[in-house]
């Protein structure tokens, strides 16, 4: 189930991609993790820091660690009441958790559990005492437990969270205010500075228990203070270069990572309608093959009131003249039930109307698109203000690839 809001330990840094033609990968989204695991995750807004939807997939609410992205899915730890850890993946597209394994290899905990957003691999640290720690990758498929650096040290302070960026700089933060850099390859810290705008350890007995990396110059962080404490919890944006944090909200988060947005491609031309206005397609979500929900697929700019339905197939992009327009989706093309694009209520003639459905929905009752498949999307609709046979508006087109 999704729940709509108007809004871990390690975090990846994803940069977005683009070409001339069009949107090739939207903007890396910032995901968290319910602290209380029952709302599962959702995607936080980077201005306002709040929740914009809760994907479900609800959460046992032991001793949780972290929130990592690596390959189609995210993956976080879990701590049993009888201390074993246990790996577990949660699909992005409609929050549904998935036990992978426990964790194995002698390693009774792991913290600042997060990926390397060039390699993938998901990485930690052994319960780190004061300074000293083991660097360690685990196995996203068995769980498996192994050693990169056996002694990771150059701290003063607890560390609970690590954030890498797109350039492998691994960020950690102790005692509330104090950054440092971590060195992957020999597992020795670096101090950088104190934040200013974060709460203390000393005053608000405050400790940063997630981390995410936005680029090479911004983080983000869940600041959790003691109960008695004035100064609030809540979610931080870090400016790396100037050392200073700002508070955005007080969402509870047990875990934040960077995600990559939709990736999907604009391509073809749309067709101009009766009011001079051109249909576009566009989505947000993840396509994948095992959710059924979490791809939302948008016409907008369309007339209001009117009649369309989407068009998709795997055969490829096409150019050929139709309707007055070009149909950009080779056949054989499914189409999806008629649906009204609402927007401004009669007698209002603009441009208001919106289609929209989610794909995800839509495929898990169209068998036959393996995940890795290749599916090109066209909104089609009614325009009663063409002449026929080119009474008919046409959106640009849209190709994207489905997840596992």
């Amino acid at each position: 189930m999704r729940y709509f809001f108007a809004a871990t330990l390690c975090a990846v840094g994803l940069a977005a991609t683009s070409t001339a033609a069009a949107q090739a990968s939207a903007a890396p989204r910032l995901m968290g993790r319910d602290a209380s695991g029952v709302r599962g995750i959702s995607e936080i807004d980077v201005v306002s820091g709040e929740p914009l939807e809760w994907l479900g997939g609800e959460i046992n609410p032991f001793e949780l660690s972290g929130l990592a992205w690596s390959g189609s899915w995210l993956y976080l730890l879990e701590l049993l009441p009888n201390q074993s850890t246990h790996l577990r993946r949660v699909n992005p597209a409609d929050g549904a958790v998935e036990y992978v394994a426990p964790l194995t290899g002698g390693f009774p905990g792991v913290v600042g559990f997060c990926s390397n957003p060039v390699t993938g691999q998901l990485l930690g640290l052994t319960s780190p005492v004061s300074s000293f720690a083991q660097l360690v990758e685990i196995d996203p498929q068995s769980g498996a437990v192994s050693v990169l650096v056996g002694f990771v040290s150059g701290w003063q302070g607890s560390v609970k969270s690590l954030a890498i960026d797109p350039i492998e700089t691994c960020w950690f933060i102790t005692r509330g205010q104090s950054l440092y850099r971590l060195d992957l390859t020999n597992g020795v810290a670096q101090f950088h500075g104190f934040v200013a705008g974060l709460p203390s350890q000393f005053v608000a007995n405050a400790a940063v228990v997630a981390m995410a990396a936005q680029s090479t110059s911004t983080l983000y962080a869940y600041v959790q203070t003691g109960a008695s404490q004035t100064i609030q919890s809540g979610l931080f944006r870090i400016d790396i270069a100037t050392l200073t944090a700002t508070r955005l909200s007080d969402t509870l988060t047990a875990g934040l990572t960077f995600a990559p947005g939709v990736n999907a491609l604009n391509y073809c031309s749309a067709k101009t309608n009766s009011l001079g206005c051109t249909p576009s397609i566009g989505a947000h979500g993840y396509a994948s093959v095992s959710a059924v929900e979490g791809l939302d697929v948008w016409g907008s700019n369309a007339l209001n009131n009117s009649s369309g339905l989407l068009l998709f197939g795997a055969s490829g992009r096409n150019t050929l003249p139709w309707n007055g327009g070009t149909l950009c989706v080779k056949p054989p093309l499914v189409r999806t039930p008629l649906r009204s694009s609402g927007g401004d209520p009669w007698p209002a003639q603009n441009c208001s109307g919106r289609w929209a459905l989610d794909l995800n929905s839509t495929l898990a009752s169209t068998p036959g698109y393996p995940a890795g498949t290749t599916l090109d999307l066209q909104w089609f609709g009614r325009d009663p203000g063409l002449a026929p046979p080119a009474n008919y508006q046409l959106s640009d087109g849209l190709e994207l690839t489905l997840r596992p």
